[in-house]
């Protein structure tokens, strides 16, 4: 559509010979005026830039910049929607994990904090007293000092230096520990060696007699 100089509004009469402004707020009212053609390819190519610049704008510059902080919020969510320690989270928690005799390991647990109430536990989510472990796989985010009443954290490779202090596994969360000790069973309990040594001591009078079905077994495998 066409407008005119006529405060640049499209309230114009044109005839064969000229255009009047009839735009009644103008100062150009009832005054000859010239009409302005409208560059519609200009027009066009400002809307297609400015579109591009949004999207470009919104869709990648904030992204990158708030993705850690997104992130973090969304581990922080994660946290607070775990559940509390309690007896029945801790038993759920065991029967998940599947962990080996978990009647026993659910005492054990009860009895080291103390029915989950001792200091380790709540300054470390350590239920058990576990010392940092530095050789095995661990969930431990690092380690308290007792004689410092200090929390250091780091990885085995870090926290190598104080190995030879008296120090506690620190957990970010109860579960975590739990997860830790089922890492513990894995690497140290063997169910198949306690029970070649039952058969040895108990089934069979045969002092050898494991070392013969363990023979067996390599030959089966």
């Amino acid at each position: 559509m066409k407008k005119t100089i006529c405060c640049n509004t499209n309230h114009y009469l044109q005839n064969e010979t000229s255009v009047i402004c009839i735009n009644e707020g103008c100062s150009k009212y009832l005054i000859h005026t010239t009409l302005v053609k409208q560059n519609r390819t200009k027009r066009f190519l400002t809307a297609m830039w400015l579109l591009a610049f949004l999207v470009v704008f919104t869709s990648n510059d904030f992204s990158n910049i708030n993705s850690a902080s997104v992130n973090n919020h969304q581990k922080e969510m994660l946290v607070k929607l775990r559940p509390l320690l309690s007896v029945e989270s801790l038993r759920n928690e065991i029967e998940e994990l599947q962990l080996v005799c978990p009647g026993e390991a659910y005492a054990q647990m009860m009895l080291e904090s103390g029915n989950l109430s001792s200091f380790l536990t709540r300054r470390a989510n350590n239920m058990l007293g576990m010392r940092f472990p530095f050789r095995r796989t661990t969930t431990a985010s690092g380690l308290y000092l007792p004689e410092k009443d200090t929390i250091i954290y780091g990885n085995s490779l870090s926290l190598k230096k104080y190995a030879k202090q008296n120090n506690y596994a620190v957990y970010a969360t109860w579960q975590d520990a739990v997860k830790d000790y089922k890492f513990w069973q894995d690497e140290y309990f063997r169910l198949g060696e306690r029970y070649l040594q039952f058969l040895g001591n108990i089934y069979a009078e045969d002092s050898s007699y494991s070392a013969k079905i363990r023979t067996v077994m390599k030959r089966g495998s």
